[in-house]
């Protein structure tokens, strides 16, 4: 045998929708809408359909990339980001919901979801209700040593989400990184003002970056995070950004795990 292919399909049930693109699932950033207007390039499938989530390929021969030949990888826009959101909507008898499901390419699998409680009402992809037992954080990452007339630019975000002693660190960056750790930049020593790694990078190229992470806090970390005392550094502090706590979301979305 020259090569494989194994495909990875989601499908809804009943009367239940997900956005597509193509032959693929519509993977959405953090901070996308969810709403009856699909976000762009995408499109609300018909009840009960399925689509691809994501295929992984192997071939004896490879495949050129530009750069080498590789003999393995994945296809599709989870692919790409390595991981996104599945933007959902279903029926309840008040009415049309939206939410969203969160996979990673690892596997795949699904990570967590959550859903908008209000009928009729779009939810942005991530968003959470922090008044419950999950609390959420952003991290956002400018370029350093902006020039005048040139603006600083996000070239990255972070969403985090804290539940019970369980940090869940999602990082997409543009441009390519080999590291991100949470430190405490204010410990007296810094020896000790490593709170953890990310681990490897999901995906890693020249345009696009995507770490996923579970960290798990003691309670005195906990209590840090809760008052902004840590940062996330990339690839031994090349850049920095404070971890924050969200405001209070206004919808009031269920968080299921």
């Amino acid at each position: 045998m020259s090569g494989s292919w194994m495909p990875f399909h989601v499908q809804a049930a009943g009367t239940n929708e997900f956005l597509v693109s193509g032959y693929y699932s519509s993977v959405q950033s953090f901070g996308a809408w969810i709403a009856g207007d699909p976000p762009s390039r995408a499109a609300w499938s018909t009840p009960g359909a399925s689509a691809l989530l994501t295929d992984q390929w192997w071939s004896l021969y490879g495949r050129d990339t530009g750069a080498q030949i590789v003999h393995s990888g994945w296809n599709g826009p989870l692919a790409v980001s390595g991981v996104g959101y599945l933007g959902v909507r279903f029926y309840q008898p008040d009415g049309l919901h939206y939410g969203w499901i969160r996979a990673l390419l690892n596997s795949p699998m699904v990570v967590d979801w959550a859903y908008e409680t209000r009928p009729n009402t779009p939810i942005r992809a991530g968003d959470i209700d922090s008044t419950k037992d999950s609390i959420q954080f952003t991290v956002e990452f400018l370029t350093p040593h902006p020039r005048p007339r040139h603006p600083a630019q996000v070239v990255g975000t972070g969403s985090l989400i804290l539940t019970g002693n369980t940090l869940h660190a999602e990082l997409s960056l543009a441009g390519q990184f080999s590291s991100a750790q949470i430190l405490d930049p204010n410990h007296r020593r810094p020896t000790d003002r490593l709170v953890s790694h990310l681990g490897q990078p999901l995906v890693s190229t020249s345009d696009h970056t995507a770490f996923f992470h579970d960290v798990t806090l003691t309670r005195s970390q906990v209590n840090q995070l809760l008052h902004g005392e840590y940062v996330v550094s990339l690839d031994g502090g090349a850049l920095s950004a404070r971890i924050l706590p969200t405001p209070h979301a206004h919808n009031d979305c269920s968080d299921r795990r």
